[in-house]
């Protein structure tokens, strides 16, 4: 597949933001431009990765932190599997930050809490037929959405926060509107996981979960056609 995909990443003064740039561009198969946004006046994450998508040329958002390494063949595995309501997540791993390398420590499937927390489930267990299998939700990195269906669920909601909570956002709006989120065990996303210092306050996350819980309980999403309690009813039955 040759459609375009737009790498979009907000850079919060990432120490690691070359090795992640170098990474995707030896990585992918065909052609991606990588849009990246420095958040210098702390309008925050969510404010920059929509800058960065209005100016995207692809027919495919790639959302990712300056902080990762991804396998090979990523773009042309996880376009294959994005149709155009769909959103498409990597298996993620740890990054061991001295070499730089991706251990095996890490998780495939993330499951939301009733309080909308995320919980880093199960892994694939190698018996299934199918190279992507239902997730709940994600973390909020390395997923693949089509740029217009982005664009229809609003982009991100700033008044969520600078940061945090997006992959729930994300999960809900794409199930609720009638979408499927998806995992893809063939594509991994070797992540560096630390502490944000000062970032992001507790306050402030629960705050965007409770509006998020409002707004989605209220049938209030955007193309929304199914309720939380369908979601959760989904999972329950499958498990995961």
């Amino acid at each position: 597949m040759s459609e375009l995909v737009s790498v979009i990443i907000s850079d919060l003064f990432e120490q690691h933001l070359p090795e992640t740039l170098d990474n995707l561009q030896e990585t992918a198969d065909g052609p991606i431009e990588i849009i990246v946004k420095t958040d210098d006046d702390s309008k925050g994450m969510r404010h920059y990765l929509n800058v960065a998508a209005d100016e995207a040329k692809g027919r495919f958002l790639f959302k990712i932190d300056g902080h990762c390494i991804m396998s090979d063949h990523w773009d042309t595995l996880m376009k294959a599997a994005c149709q155009p309501n769909d959103m498409i997540v990597a298996c993620i791993r740890e990054i061991d930050e001295k070499t730089w390398t991706v251990r095996d420590k890490g998780f495939d499937f993330v499951t939301i809490n009733s309080d909308l927390s995320v919980i880093k489930s199960s892994n694939f267990n190698g018996n299934g037929k199918s190279d992507v299998q239902e997730t709940m939700a994600s973390i909020g990195c390395a997923w693949m959405i089509q740029k217009n269906r982005f664009n229809e669920l609003g982009q991100n909601w700033v008044e969520l926060g600078r940061y945090g909570n997006l992959g729930v956002e994300w999960a809900l709006k794409v199930w609720l509107s009638g979408g499927r989120v998806l995992v893809h065990k063939k594509v991994i996303c070797g992540h560096l996981f630390r502490k944000q210092f000062g970032v992001v306050g507790p306050n402030v996350m629960l705050n965007a979960r409770k509006e998020l819980g409002r707004r989605f309980s209220n049938m209030e999403g955007p193309d929304q056609v199914h309720s939380m309690n369908w979601l959760a009813e989904r999972f329950n039955k499958t498990g995961r």
